[in-house]
């Protein structure tokens, strides 16, 4: 009787502790005189985000309490603002006061636990993770892996060749796929393995990738009790383990193949990588940098003093994984967003593509580094993007360090300050009345300037923004780029709009991005007509790719044409009894890119400017004569040019002769579907140009309805073709939405005054 007696006392004491504690803590917005919603007094406001996602719940909030209102998580308080001014003192001005990241409950110590990286860690180790990390993601660094982008973007456009072609829309499910191709480039460039996920969707990683960002839903009982008792974190974060020790957890298959890349790399020694794995083995400080850490010492508060030179083995892991994951997921969902807004923008993608098209014309194979700063308006539709979809809002809650006061508000110690930074990016006093429509225009420099900085910050802000930015953007640049030169795309039946939303580790698109993709046209070339060496309908670049692949003419959508495969074997073996063309010289010289051989060891940027060279010179001499374009290549002493010519052209050297009086005319050869008509040059091209006489091909209801307008049509029977014409490809492309004419008539003009002079 008397130990049950002790018991209930025992057990009513500790309640009434634990009920005045709990009390006391969901009055601290009362006492602060901030705003907020009513707090259950064992749930806090958690159970509002039961059937309304975080994001919406405090666009509501907002609404009703104001740019800045408090909530709970559990006893936790939560001050959510969205007043820029606010947000620049939490992420920049009293950094040193807000330092450390909110707190979840299965997350290991951030100061005690071996395996932390960088994300959750804090204090001085925080700053010594993130000075071994950054050197990874300079320029430089990010400039090396451009080569290998280009080369995961190539799979990504077989991947889509397969499935979209020039006669029809395709339905294609792009999260999913740029998920693929996401993993493939962070593999690839930040851990060094090639596993090609897009040729294999059942591949492990992926399937594991995925089953780590499906796990954050699952055991939804444990985040709750973590949330409700958090100072109990240490026996959550032991279930947590236990529970994943007897079911199959992912993450740790994840971080088992990170160790034994870690062995591998170890073992090898090899110093010549310049990936991020190999920066954090190497990762060694400098005298001057670590005494700079112990001198900012003072300003960051932290318990644990010991700071390690280098990063331990699970340190190496931990960050490994998180790189992994976090690029997985906002780099692919991105890429999904932008182009759902392209789809629904078509203007903003026409615009998008014509400024590709002149930076990088589609004979470009792959995209410089320096080539990426050119494209500004690329940038401002990311960075639109990225306005109206800011992934990673939900983890951008700081924990303040020690008390301190923002403007008339006073911060106690251990309070989260949420940035509520999808009511800021909507915000009307920020962006205009027009705030959900997708309007790249906002970014340019001008109206940027009329903007406070903290009005944007989807990578976070201050010095712990996010570590990956330059990659990000790396990718999300180059894949825009590529894809978009080479695909149409518009809303498929399966598409809902607007596109719903789901909260997950980021903002995910709830039923995927399902577009329709079209190949865009493909051009007919001279030599494929009369050698049959190449198939109608297929570039020379695309027509590389698919015998590599072996494709099948179901796949191809066109007709083949008298293939010559004999032939053409005989020529890529390299045999002397041959003269090299250019289906030669470019298999030869993509296979020795792709091997790395020691003997291709010339400056990239020299190599696309002879591209770019013996590109024009076939250009001119397709619109004007061969002699125009020859002198082109001469005058730039490029022998492939003149080879690239002879293919073009089939005829002997004798036939390259100048020829003052020589003209080239464009005509359809019989072959040519009927549907396709013939029109002069525009009046206003030929009165600019008089030493330009020539016809070319125009396909009727092309995407150039303005060349239309000023060409006066001829039908195909009042044009005589000649013998052995050549067909250029589209009007888009010779012309690309007449900014082309510009072009035309300055190469031209600049030959003609040459051939003047001379």
């Amino acid at each position: 009787m008397v130990v049950t007696i002790f018991l209930f006392s025992l057990c009513s004491s500790l309640f009434f502790v634990f009920y005045r504690l709990r009390k006391e803590k969901l009055l601290v917005f009362k006492k602060l005189g901030i705003p907020g919603p009513e707090p259950n007094f064992l749930f806090g406001n958690l159970l509002e985000f039961s059937k309304t996602p975080l994001y919406k719940k405090h666009q509501e909030w907002r609404v009703k309490y104001g740019e800045t209102y408090g909530y709970y998580e559990g006893p936790t308080p939560v001050l959510v603002t969205s007043d820029v001014k606010m947000l620049e003192e939490v992420f920049i001005k009293q950094f040193n006061n807000f330092h450390a990241r909110k707190l979840w409950p299965v997350q290991v110590d951030p100061d005690k636990d071996e395996d932390v990286h960088m994300f959750f860690a804090r204090g001085r180790r925080w700053k010594r993770l993130r000075a071994v990390i950054n050197p990874a993601f300079s320029a430089a660094k990010i400039r090396k892996m451009t080569p290998t982008v280009n080369e995961c973007i190539n799979h990504l456009l077989d991947v889509m060749r397969d499935t979209a072609n020039a006669t029809s829309h395709k339905t294609v499910e792009l999260v999913d796929l740029f998920r693929r191709l996401t993993l493939d480039t962070i593999l690839r460039c930040e851990i060094g393995i090639d596993r090609n996920s897009l040729k294999n969707p059942d591949d492990q990683f992926l399937r594991h990738c995925k089953g780590v960002i499906d796990d954050t839903t699952k055991m939804p009982w444990l985040y709750l009790l973590g949330f409700l008792f958090p100072h109990l974190h240490c026996i959550w974060i032991r279930i947590y383990k236990v529970l994943h020790k007897i079911k199959f957890n992912p993450v740790f298959w994840l971080e088992d193949k990170m160790r034994e890349v870690i062995i591998l790399r170890r073992t090898l020694n090899d110093k010549s990588r310049s990936d991020l794995m190999q920066q954090m083995l190497d990762a060694q400080f400098s005298a001057e940098s670590f005494l700079d850490l112990e001198r900012e010492e003072a300003k960051i508060d932290n318990p644990y003093k010991k700071t390690l030179r280098s990063m331990t083995n699970e340190e190496i892991v931990s960050h490994a994984l998180l790189f992994l994951l976090a690029g997985y997921e906002t780099t692919s969902t991105t890429l999904a967003y932008i182009f759902f807004e392209l789809s629904q923008y078509p203007q903003v993608q026409q615009r998008l593509r014509h400024e590709v098209m002149t930076v990088l014309p589609r004979g470009y194979s792959t995209i410089d580094y320096d080539d990426l700063k050119k494209l500004t308006y690329l940038d401002y539709v990311i960075w639109e993007t990225l306005r109206k979809y800011p992934l990673a809002s939900t983890v951008t809650a700081r924990q303040c360090m020690r008390e301190c006061t923002i403007g008339n508000l006073n911060i106690p110690e251990g309070m989260l300050v949420h940035a509520n930074l999808w009511d800021v990016q909507y915000d009307p006093k920020h962006w205009g009345e027009d705030v959900h429509t997708f309007n790249p225009l906002r970014f340019m420099p001008e109206q940027r300037r009329k903007r406070h900085p903290a009005a944007w910050m989807p990578f976070g802000g201050g010095p712990r923004a996010c570590a990956g930015l330059r990659f990000a953007l790396l990718q999300l640049k180059m894949v825009v780029a590529k894809v978009l030169r080479d695909f149409d795309f518009h809303p498929s039946e399966k598409l809902v709009v607007p596109l719903p939303l789901k909260q997950g580790a980021t903002i995910l698109p709830a039923d995927g991005v399902h577009l329709a993709a079209k190949r865009r046209g493909s051009a007919m070339t001279e030599a494929g007509l009369r050698r049959g060496s190449l198939m109608t309908g297929v570039p020379l670049s695309d027509w590389i790719s698919m015998r590599r692949s072996s494709l099948k003419e179901e796949d191809l959508g066109c007709e083949p044409m008298r293939l010559g495969v004999e032939e053409e074997e005989e020529t890529y073996s390299g045999s002397s009894s041959r003269r090299a063309s250019i289906v030669d010289n470019l298999i030869k010289l993509d296979v020795k890119t792709r091997r790395g051989s020691g003997e291709r060891r010339a400056s990239r940027r020299q190599s696309i400017i002879e591209e770019q060279l013996m590109s024009d010179g076939v250009d001119l001499m397709r619109r004007t004569s061969i002699s125009r374009g020859m002198e082109l290549l001469k005058a730039e002493s490029i022998n492939r040019g003149l080879n690239l010519i002879k293919a073009v052209s089939h005829c002997d050297d004798d036939a390259l002769a100048p020829k003052e009086e020589q003209t080239w005319r464009f005509a359809p050869p019989p072959e040519l579907d009927p549907t396709m008509g013939v029109s002069t040059m525009p009046e206003e091209l030929l009165g600019e140009m008089p030493h330009l006489k020539s016809r070319v091909v125009m396909r009727r209801g092309s995407a150039v309805p303005e060349l239309e307008s000023v060409a006066e049509a001829v039908t195909i029977d009042e044009f005589k073709p000649r013998e052995n014409p050549v067909l250029v490809e589209s009007t888009e492309d010779i012309f690309d939405e007449l900014d082309m004419k510009k072009k035309l008539m300055a190469t031209n003009n600049r030959l003609y005054q040459r051939r003047v002079s001379g």
